[in-house]
C-alpha cells in the first residue's frame, strides 16, 4: 500500500512540476519550448526506471494531457514526443538490454519524431522544411560565395570539404537524422550520470581513452574512401546516392575518431577549452579531424600517449 501511495505521489508531483514548467514557457513566450524536449525525457526515464514501464506510461499519459490543455498544439504534440523518447529509453533500462539497443530504440523513436513533424506537422502548423533547407543552403553558398567570388563553385566546393554540407543538400533526411542522434547521445549520457547517483541503475559508459578501431578494418575503411573519391572524380558526374552514402560512412567513422584522438590530447593536456575548438572545427573544417583520425586509426599514438599518461601518474604516486 505505501508502495503505491508513494508511486502515486512521485508521478504526481512530476506531473505538476513539468505542468508548472510549461505555464513557465507559455508566460515566457515561448521562450523554453525549445528546451522541453530535451528535458521532459529526464524525469521519464528516472520514473520509467524506479518503477515500471506501466507506470511511467500512466505518468507520460497525464503530462502529454496536461500539456494540451496548458499550452499550444504544436508545443504539446512535442511534449508528446517527449514523453515516448523517455519511455523508450527507460524500455531499454527495464528490460536490461545491450547498451547498444537502448540506444537504437530511443535513436528510432526521436528520429521518428522529427520526420513526422517535417512531413505531417510542418504543412499544418505554417513550418515547410524543404524551405528552410533551401534557405540555409542558400545561405552558405552566400558565405562561401564572398570567398571564391562565384556561388556555383562556392557550392561545388563546400560540398568537396565538408561532408556534412554534401549530406545535407543531398538528403533532406539527414539533418533530422543528425539531430535526432545528438539528443540520443545527450539523453543517454544525462540519464546515465542521474541513474548512476541516484542508485537506480549502473549504466556502464565506455571511457573515452578506451575506445579504439581495428587497424585492419581501418586500411579497408581507407581504401574503400579513396576508391569514392576516384568515382568522383573520374567515373561520374553526377556522384550516385549510393556512393555519397559509402563515403560519407568511411568519413564520419574517421572523423568520430579525430574527434576521440583530439579530446584525448585535450584530457590528458588538461585544457578543456580547446574542446570548442575541436567543435568548431568539425563544424567547419570537418576534412582535418578526419585526417587526424585516419592517423588515429592507423597508428598507436594516441594509446602510446595514454600508457605514457599512466605512467608517469603511477610514477608521482610511488
Amino acid at each position: 500500500m505505501k508502495s503505491n501511495v508513494r508511486r502515486i505521489t512521485d508521478g504526481a508531483i512530476m506531473a505538476a512540476l513539468l505542468g508548472l514548467l510549461m505555464v513557465l514557457d507559455g508566460q515566457s513566450g515561448l521562450l523554453l519550448d525549445g528546451l522541453l524536449f530535451w528535458l521532459i525525457p529526464i524525469p521519464v526515464i528516472i520514473y520509467t526506471v524506479k518503477y515500471d514501464l506501466a507506470s511511467g506510461f500512466m505518468v507520460s499519459t497525464a503530462i502529454s494531457i496536461l500539456a494540451f490543455i496548458l499550452t499550444l498544439p504544436q508545443i504539446a504534440i512535442l511534449v508528446m514526443f517527449s514523453n515516448l523518447i523517455g519511455l523508450a529509453y527507460g524500455f531499454g533500462i527495464n528490460k536490461d538490454l545491450s547498451k547498444l539497443s537502448t540506444l537504437v530504440i530511443t535513436f528510432v523513436v526521436t528520429f521518428g519524431y522529427y520526420v513526422i513533424s517535417m512531413i505531417v506537422f510542418a504543412g499544418f502548423f505554417g513550418y515547410d522544411a524543404v524551405e528552410e533547407l533551401k534557405a540555409l543552403t542558400e545561405f552558405l553558398g552566400t558565405i562561401a560565395n564572398s570567398i571564391t567570388g562565384t556561388t556555383q563553385d562556392a557550392l561545388t566546393l563546400l560540398t568537396w570539404i565538408n561532408p556534412f554540407f554534401k549530406m545535407l543538400v543531398t538528403f533532406p533526411l539527414f539533418l533530422p537524422a543528425t539531430i535526432a542522434l545528438l539528443q540520443t547521445i545527450i539523453t543517454n549520457i544525462i540519464s546515465s550520470v542521474i541513474l548512476k547517483r541516484l542508485k537506480l541503475a549502473d549504466v556502464k559508459v565506455t571511457p573515452i581513452l578506451s575506445i579504439r578501431f581495428d587497424k585492419k578494418l581501418g586500411l579497408v575503411a581507407l581504401v574503400i574512401l579513396i576508391l569514392t573519391y576516384l568515382y568522383q572524380i573520374f567515373m561520374s558526374t553526377s556522384f550516385d546516392n549510393v556512393i555519397i552514402l559509402v563515403q560519407f560512412t568511411m568519413q564520419l567513422l574517421f572523423i568520430v575518431m579525430g574527434m576521440i584522438f583530439s579530446m584525448t590530447v585535450i584530457s590528458l593536456k588538461r585544457i578543456p577549452i580547446l574542446s570548442i575548438v575541436i567543435a568548431l572545427l568539425v563544424i567547419g573544417m570537418p576534412l582535418l579531424i578526419m585526417v587526424i583520425g585516419i592517423v588515429d586509426v592507423l597508428t598507436d599514438i594516441r594509446v602510446n600517449m595514454v600508457r605514457r599518461a599512466i605512467d608517469e601518474r603511477k610514477s608521482r604516486t610511488a
